[in-house]
Parts: C-alpha cells; sequence; structure tokens
C-alpha cells in the first residue's frame, strides 16, 4: 500500500510538471519550502501581520504563503485526481477497458446485496468466445486482442446502461443484468449471440466468423454470490457441450 501511495503521488508531481513545466515545477517547490521555513521561524502570527497593517516589510513572505497555499491545493487536487486515475485503471481489464474479474465480484455482491434487501431480480450472464485458441494460433495473438476488444464494444451497443460487463479472463466474460428475471436476462444472451454470429469480425481486411456460448443464472433464494456465478458457468458448459453457439 505504501509503495502504491507513493506511485501515486510522484504521478502526481508527474502531471504537474508535464502542466507547468519542470522548471516551473521547482519553482513552485522552491517557494513552498521557503514559505514553511520563514513560518517555522515564526514566534507568532503577528510577526507576519503587525497591528498597524505594514505589509511592506513582510510583502514577499505573505505573497510566498498565498502562492505556497495555492499551490499546495493544486498539487492535493493533481494527486486526488490521479488517484482516480489509477483506481479506474487497476479495476480496468488493459485490453477490453472493461472491469476486471476481481472488481467484478464486488460489483455482484453489491448487486447481491441490493437485490436482496429491494427484492429484486438479479440475473447473471458467463459468455466465452468459441474456439478462441484457434484464433490466436491462425492469426495472432494481437488479431485476438482484437477480437476482444471488438466484441465488447459489441455486447455494449446492446447492453442496457444499468447492465455491467467484464472479463473473467482469457476469452470469457460476466455480465451482471440487474433489475432482470430470467426470461428477459435469456432474450439479452440469445441478441448477444445473434448479433456476434451475424456480423464476421475483420482481422487485417479478412472477415472472420466468430460465436459465442453464454450460460445465464437467475438470482435464487438460497443463493451467495459465489454459486450464482458457478450456476451460470455451469449453465455456459452445458453450452459448449450441446455444440456451442448457444444461450443455456
Amino acid at each position: 500500500m505504501r509503495i502504491r501511495a507513493i506511485s501515486r503521488i510522484t504521478n502526481a508531481f508527474r502531471s504537474a510538471a508535464a502542466r507547468l513545466g519542470f522548471l516551473r515545477t521547482i519553482a513552485m517547490l522552491s517557494i513552498i519550502v521557503f514559505a514553511l521555513h520563514q513560518v517555522s521561524q515564526a514566534q507568532r502570527w503577528s510577526d507576519y501581520i503587525p497591528d498597524a497593517f505594514p505589509f511592506a516589510d513582510h510583502a514577499l513572505v505573505l505573497m510566498a504563503i498565498i502562492v505556497a497555499c495555492t499551490i499546495i491545493v493544486f498539487l492535493l487536487f493533481e494527486i486526488s485526481r490521479v488517484a482516480r486515475e489509477v483506481t479506474i485503471v487497476e479495476q480496468s481489464d488493459a485490453i477490453t477497458e472493461v472491469f476486471t474479474r476481481e472488481h467484478g465480484a464486488a460489483i455482484i455482491r453489491s448487486e447481491f446485496n441490493r437485490a436482496l434487501h429491494n427484492k429484486n431480480f438479479l440475473a447473471v450472464m458467463i459468455l466465452d468466445i468459441d474456439s478462441f485458441k484457434k484464433i490466436n494460433l491462425q492469426y495472432g495473438y494481437a488479431a485476438g486482442d482484437k477480437v476482444l476488444a471488438m466484441l465488447v464494444e459489441r455486447c455494449q451497443s446492446l447492453l442496457r446502461r444499468q447492465d455491467v460487463i467484464g472479463r473473467m479472463g482469457d476469452a470469457e466474460f460476466y455480465v451482471i443484468l440487474p433489475r432482470t428475471e430470467i426470461l428477459a436476462a435469456h432474450i439479452m444472451a440469445e441478441r448477444l449471440r445473434a448479433a456476434v454470429a451475424s456480423d464476421a469480425f475483420m482481422l487485417g481486411g479478412v472477415p472472420v466468423a466468430i460465436t459465442i456460448s453464454v450460460g445465464v443464472a437467475e438470482l435464487e433464494a438460497e443463493d451467495t454470490p459465489e454459486t450464482l456465478i458457478r450456476r451460470a458457468d455451469a449453465k455456459l458448459s452445458v453450452a459448449k457441450s450441446e455444440g456451442k453457439n448457444r444461450v443455456r
């Protein structure tokens, strides 16, 4: 955690340097050090602001303090912004830019608890690209990565705003469908399957047929987040065993 925090702070200063220029950043830090030194030498605040307001003798110090405070606020905003960006990167898959398996587990737990509390439906899909290893072997891993990204784009174009898609690993993805009962989930899964199968993916100008298999499960009374995912994964295995390119 300490290493990660140091990394975030370092990134913030790098971002500030990129925006303001290296020399300007050095100047900022110099002013901060000077202002803090002056404050540490003061016996009381009136050393800087006498009762008669004769600011002339202390104008430089006062200006340095004001500038230093402004810069500190700016850097804090930069650190906060970088921390948010780092968090998003940590939660996102590098190839497809959707959520990772780990963050997906947290979302499922959250939606699971919300569904129980509000007595709503909740459905989960697990989908997998059929024969993905053959795609990697025939067209290369870069082409395989492109297929993953294009698949996600195609799915996102059909999913609702509240639905969440993420990558489980390799060519397997999860889709969380809040407030969705099993029939509607099956309809959505079939729409995804058909959208993938009906239009070939272009790899280097070559059309390549891609299909997916999908397993769907709905929240039941005895479920935990883990058993809900396992039931959807078991349905995916059934779809694979029955010939692929289908929803179960």
